[in-house]
């Protein structure tokens, strides 16, 4: 899966290139803008437990390369992580619970297909390569930096439908569905823990 992920980005980069290198220079072909918006973040398997906020800001490329079709690559500094319960027993004693997060920032890269199915509403979908920056744990409020322990790399596929309000401002959804562990030396027969983002975004386009 990580090889068609990274066959896909890949892929979509050669397209732009040989796109534009068909296209004239004209404003109307390729735009370049900033995005900000806001993340609800989970992680699935040993990790499930409630969606933690976080933002999700940086540039974009678009560009047009047949009717109603565009091309959108992004980079992206993205806040991700979960809030869980951390649980352990020692034999002869009761367990002992408490309320825990992990928190981990990612420099992500997707790369959307966006086709417009009206006149101003589109539908868009891609793979992403996240690249990992920080990786924290928090349990009974002592932080531990857990980057060694967390896999550099995460391949995302997402999908999401945008809205252009006016020429340079578009508001936007996108649901991340995580391909990757995260965890390096997973033991084996534990659950896959992979990443869940849901994201709001507004755009300018220059």
């Amino acid at each position: 899966m990580k090889k068609i992920v990274l066959s896909l980005v890949g892929l979509a980069v050669m397209n732009i290139a040989n796109a534009q290198s068909k296209k004239s220079s004209s404003n109307e072909s390729l735009a370049y803008g900033v995005k900000a918006g806001l993340n609800m973040a989970s992680i699935t398997g040993d990790y499930d437990g409630k969606a933690i906020a976080g933002a999700n800001f940086g540039g974009f490329l678009t560009l047009n390369v047949a009717d109603k079709f565009y091309v959108q690559p992004e980079l992206l500094f993205s806040m991700q992580g979960v809030s869980y319960t951390y649980s352990y027993s020692i034999p002869g004693f009761s367990t002992v619970s408490y309320n825990s997060k992990l928190k981990t920032d990612y420099l992500t890269i997707p790369v959307m297909a966006r086709y417009f199915v009206a006149d101003k509403f589109s539908l868009e979908a891609g793979p992403q390569l996240g690249i990992l920056l920080t990786s924290k744990q928090t349990v009974n409020n002592t932080t531990t930096n857990v980057k060694s322990s967390t896999k550099g790399v995460d391949f995302t596929l997402n999908i999401g439908a945008g809205y252009d309000v006016t020429e340079n401002i578009a508001i936007g959804v996108r649901y991340g569905l995580g391909l990757s562990e995260i965890e390096k030396n997973k033991q084996t027969g534990s659950d896959s823990n992979k990443h869940r983002v849901f994201s709001i975004n507004a755009a300018y386009k220059f």
